[in-house]
């Protein structure tokens, strides 16, 4: 098979050509020069039984495949196994989405052996692993707990990369296996936000940085009013420095000599000018409160900057998957956008360390939504490297003054300054989210992030550890920066959990786009890792803990509670463990349908996603034994009754199309008589 690609990995060469042979066949052949260093000099062979890494290292590094033909190793199929294993490091070395560094090939590397290595012990092909789940649970018992999200990751790009490689290691649904038993071993997992308390703190987000946008303009002529005002008051080298003794720029102070022709005036007048003052009042100043008393004034100009820093950051982490310190990093030409031919425009943020080599510095998926963020957090940082650069404190950086951190300390004159005088990319840290909110009362109404009795029952459905104690009903809800990451991993799986309109575009724009990436892995572009590895290992944790959700009271069977409990016989609402035992052996199975969800096993010869006749017993009033009613879904139902009525108006009659809405029409109205006799 064709592979017209080079390696990812560069190493330092004086020589005119690239050292590093593109392959041309897959799989390749055993005396290709899979290593080659700087000078072109071939290291290791593809059949080689250790690959020695080093030429692309700092340090010593190899990685051992321990054939069959060195001593001790005298299994059955371990040299089919360790064939296999030189296949998929050609494939990270030469395959989509490339490896950049030797230490990522050695750590993946490192994740995948332990799984060969298990399978030789038991004699068994690593192909035939699949079909053998007694030994597949063995041998996922041997693996460290920690080690299982990242094999989960790996295992799951070999598996969409199938059809190129030519073999499958395990499918989903095994895959799935080991996601259950991750959260088994799990400590205690990062705990997920429910979708209502996640809801309203993004609307929340949203909407002041769609004020500031919106007032970007004004806010600039503001800034650039009051900046105007100090360097005339004080001068240029005052301003920035000893202001001791020379009076407020800004106030109503009645001044006998000459600053009385300079003096700005009163803050709260500048905002009104701008206007900006509603602004000011929406998110930092209550209504009766007063503008110009003391610690207020100009210096809240630097209190919305700062806002919007913290807000722009908490807002990225929401819909990008990034860690707080990742997001931390980025300067303001972070954003970028691809052009792909089946999914049309794509956007990414880079890390300021980005690569196109290192893959671990990699780039991120976000939803277009982020642009706002990125707009807002550049303007301060643009007006922030304004005042640096008259600064003489402050190691002016050039390329930074250029494109700048989005996140900044403040350097404007009016602010404390607190530590300008260090190098500029030293910047301030925002220890955590509740810090953030907790400083910013206006940002969070406390009644709505108090948790309900839903948000508890959803938040453990997908975080079974949670902790009880301090995630009760009553409580705050206490965030963190990671729960963002990890809840809005959660959310592009299982959007339907999530009801505001905005935020759920947002979602589905970003799963598509991330499962174009994080899942199938055929883009070019170098995405982070670690944010793939959350993004499957959160496909898999839905998959595994969906199934609670039927247990609720607002999923009947037509044919009573007994039959609903023989159909979720494999679930337990008191062990969770029961349910991963169930992922584990593969009787889940359920698919949402108009009506409810099917719990049918296998195709549906009835069509019943999409056709209601025999799944609600329109034809002999009786519904199939396999449909769960969704007693939610009741004003649709009612709404597709209407429909249904109204073209049975215009049917001919007698026609097979007015039989077909006939039917329609009675499965409709057995399944609203089913929920009625439960309401009662």
């Amino acid at each position: 098979m064709k592979m017209p690609r080079n390696i990812n990995i560069r190493v330092e060469s004086t020589l005119e050509y690239i050292p590093n042979l593109p392959l041309d066949v897959w799989p390749p052949d055993a005396k290709f020069p899979i290593i080659r260093d700087k000078y072109g000099k071939t290291i290791s062979i593809y059949s080689a039984t250790i690959w020695d890494l080093t030429a692309w290292s700092a340090t010593s590094s190899i990685i051992n495949f321990n054939d069959p033909s060195q001593p001790g190793f005298k299994v059955k199929n371990c040299e089919f196994n360790g064939g296999k294993l030189r296949e998929i490091c050609a494939w990270w070395l030469y395959g989509y989405h490339p490896v950049g560094t030797a230490a990522t090939l050695k750590a993946r590397f490192g994740k995948i052996y332990k799984l060969v290595e298990a399978c030789s012990s038991y004699g068994l092909k690593i192909t035939e692993l699949n079909s053998n789940l007694t030994i597949l649970d063995k041998i996922s018992k041997q693996l460290a707990p920690s080690s299982i999200p990242s094999v989960i990751s790996l295992l799951h790009g070999l598996y969409e990369n199938r059809s190129f490689l030519g073999f499958v290691i395990l499918e989903p649904k095994q895959i799935a296996r080991l996601s259950s038993i991750s959260n088994d071993h799990a400590v205690r997992q990062t705990p997920y936000i429910p979708p209502r308390i996640w809801e309203y703190q993004v609307r929340r987000l949203r909407l002041f940085l769609e004020e500031f946008v919106d007032n970007s303009g004004n806010i600039e002529n503001c800034f650039h009013h009051c900046l105007e005002v100090y360097q005339r008051f004080y001068g240029l080298d005052a301003c920035y420095g000893n202001r001791k003794g020379l009076g407020t720029a800004f106030g109503s102070r009645m001044y006998k000599d000459h600053r009385k022709y300079l003096l700005g005036g009163k803050f709260s007048d500048v905002l009104k000018l701008y206007g900006l003052t509603t602004l000011f009042r929406n998110w930092l100043i209550d209504d009766d409160a007063e503008l110009d008393s003391g610690g207020k004034g100009v210096t809240l100009l630097t209190s919305l900057f700062t806002m919007a820093q913290q807000i722009g950051l908490a807002y990225l982490l929401n819909f990008s998957m990034m860690r707080y310190r990742e997001a931390s990093e980025l300067r303001s030409d972070c954003l970028s956008y691809v052009d792909d031919n089946q999914f049309g425009r794509l956007w990414l943020v880079s890390g300021e360390t980005t690569k196109i080599y290192h893959d671990s510095d990699a780039r991120w998926v976000v939803s277009p939504s982020v642009k706002i963020v990125i707009t807002a957090m550049s303007l301060i940082a643009k007006l922030r490297m304004h005042c640096a650069c008259q600064d003489r404190k402050v190691p002016f950086n050039l390329a930074l003054g250029v494109n700048p951190y989005i996140i900044n300390r403040s350097y404007e004159p009016w602010s404390k300054r607190v530590g300008v005088e260090m190098d500029m990319d030293k910047r301030p840290c925002y220890f955590s989210y509740m810090e953030v909110i907790s400083s910013h009362p206006k940002l969070f109404d406390p009644r709505e992030i108090t948790i309900q009795e839903n948000d508890f029952e959803l938040a453990r459905l997908v975080t079974p550890s949670i902790n009880q104690e301090r995630f009760s009903v009553g409580k705050i809800w206490e965030f963190t920066w990671h729960q963002l990451r990890r809840t809005g991993a959660v959310n592009m799986h299982a959007s339907n959990m999530v009801t505001d309109e905005s935020a759920q575009q947002q979602l589905k724009h970003l799963s598509r786009n991330q499962s174009l990436y994080y899942r199938q892995g055929y883009s070019n572009v170098a995405l982070n890792e670690d944010a793939k590895a959350e993004y499957v290992k959160a496909m898999y944790d839905v998959q595994v803990s969906g199934a609670l959700n039927f247990l609720h009271d607002r999923y009947i069977s037509p044919y009573g509670v007994k039959r609903k409990l023989e159909m979720l016989s494999p679930i337990s609402e008191r062990d969770y463990k029961s349910l991963m035992i169930a992922a584990r052996s593969g009787e889940l199975s359920w698919r949402d349908v108009l009506l409810g969800v099917c719990t049918h096993r296998g195709t549906c010869q009835y069509g019943g996603v999409e056709n209601i006749i025999k799944c609600g017993g329109g034809v002999d009033n009786t519904p199939c034994a396999h449909l769960l009613v969704d007693t939610e879904k009741k004003s649709i139902m009612k709404k597709l009754e209407s429909v249904i009525q109204s073209r049975k108006l215009s049917a001919t009659e007698g026609s097979p199309y007015a039989q077909s809405l006939e039917a329609q029409h009675s499965a409709i109205q057995n399944m609203l008589r089913i929920i009625k006799t439960v309401e009662m």
